[in-house]
């Protein structure tokens, strides 16, 4: 986590509404997150305006990407 993602061939990408790449799935599963703190049971850890959300099965949320 952390740093620029710069996405590969056949990747999932998330970009901003600036156009910019923020995250992306490459072919391989690699997943690269610019920014964020989902650590473990992080409080931070959620957003009301997340567009793509991953949760556990508990049912709560481990990633989120949001507008920003």
């Amino acid at each position: 986590m952390g740093g620029n993602c710069i996405e590969t061939d056949n990747s999932l990408i998330f970009k901003d509404s600036d156009d910019n790449t923020v995250a992306y799935v490459d072919n391989l599963g690699n997943l690269c997150i610019e920014t964020g703190d989902c650590s473990d049971q992080s409080a931070s850890c959620s957003s009301e305006s997340s567009l793509f959300t991953v949760k556990d099965t508990g049912d709560n949320t481990v990633i989120y990407i949001d507008n920003d």
